[in-house]
């Protein structure tokens, strides 16, 4: 079988994680997750980082941007309907509007002009996500923020090792977060997550928000006699077993980020002349290889097309369920009805098996079976 995704991890990572653990299962987060820090700096563009946070899921990042803009009831934040549940969860739960905008069709990232039309006197943020680790074009967001006086959330969930004009995927907006989970490029043992910010005020709130709502921080470093409960807040920091997997892994972030990239390139270069048959793909090239998917033509049978490569012994896997046709999406959202572009791409969208284990022989193998379908 060729599996759609198989997670990065050594035994040699393992071993390490466990000699680490067994020697001091106790040792200090803070440390650990400085370490971790340094090594981001040397790699892909994290040179720029400011605040960095080593969190226990990407969800969890957003529900930290979400209080430290302390979002409320009546607050509008703007994003895709066409993204994973817990883009729109961390701000539902704190009573926002979610105002769903479209994706252009030629990299399934969020549409600046569809955006734009959504903007209001009540928006407090825009949220883009970074659709397979291709760029949103983050110039044009903080233009339309500027005018809105609202501020852009990266939703880099997909980015790990991409980045925009030199720069990670993250490091742009008034806040932005890194997914670790198990099916992204790089894993902290099966999830985690991580938080950037840049704001020496927000990162103070983000501080106590994550020390459980108090300002315990500070009464570590010795500037304050005790700490107190001063804010909301929760347990988000990532458990010590998954940072020193991430830490482990790390150095090879290089090389997987190069290894995809290679394998999203022979899809590409493989895949092209079946556009004479009405399937398409990204008109970008991606920065990380974090997915490559065909969209369908109209017509095709995408069950039936899944299924004869399953026969083929070739997993494939569909995408999002648009937020806004989802009964809580319909209770917290609000714009158009239709979004035309995103109900297409959900309806015809087909991703391909890519990851570090994928062999070019296996690669060669799902594409002839593609185009032999199409014959």
């Amino acid at each position: 079988m060729i599996r759609y995704h198989v997670p990065y991890w050594t035994s040699s990572i393992m071993s390490e994680v466990s000699d680490q653990l067994s020697v001091n299962p106790f040792q200090s987060h803070e440390q650990l997750a400085k370490s971790t820090t340094e090594q981001f700096k040397d790699h892909f563009g994290y040179g720029e980082i400011g605040y960095q946070y080593f969190l226990s899921s990407a969800t969890a990042a957003l529900e930290v941007m979400a209080l430290a803009l302390e979002i409320g009831a009546g607050d509008e934040v703007i994003m895709p309907s066409f993204t994973h549940v817990s883009t729109a969860n961390a701000f539902a739960r704190r009573g926002a509007v979610l105002k769903f905008a479209d994706i252009e069709m030629e990299t399934l990232n969020l549409d600046p002009a569809s955006v734009e039309r959504q903007l209001s006197q009540r928006t407090k943020a825009i949220v883009p996500i970074h659709y397979g680790g291709i760029p949103v074009d983050l110039e044009a967001f903080q233009a339309i923020a500027d005018i809105g006086r609202c501020v852009v959330l990266e939703d880099a969930s997909h980015g790990i090792g991409a980045n925009y004009n030199g720069k990670a995927l993250g490091l742009h907006g008034e806040m932005g977060c890194l997914s670790f989970h198990q099916t992204k490029n790089l894993t902290a043992g099966g999830s985690g997550g991580c938080l950037f910010l840049n704001s020496p005020e927000l990162n103070q709130r983000v501080e106590t928000i994550i020390s459980h709502g108090t300002n315990r921080m500070a009464f570590l470093r010795g500037e304050i006699p005790k700490y107190e409960w001063c804010s909301l807040g929760s347990e988000y920091e990532m458990p010590l077993y998954q940072l020193l997997f991430l830490n482990r892994a790390v150095a090879k972030m290089e090389w997987i980020t190069k290894r995809r990239v290679k394998l999203w390139n022979l899809y590409l270069n493989s895949l092209r002349s079946l556009t004479e048959k009405g399937l398409s793909f990204s008109s970008r090239s991606s920065e990380n290889g974090h997915i490559f998917y065909l969209l369908l033509p109209g017509g095709v049978d995408r069950k039936a097309f899944m299924g004869s490569l399953l026969e083929e012994g070739i997993e494939t896997s569909t995408h999002y369920t648009p937020l806004h046709t989802t009964a809580m999406g319909i209770q917290y959202g609000r714009g158009p009805n239709r979004l035309y572009n995103t109900e297409t791409v959900s309806e015809r969208i087909v991703r391909l098996p890519l990851h570090h284990l994928l062999t070019e022989g296996e690669l060669e193998h799902v594409v002839s079976k593609i185009i032999d379908y199409f014959k």
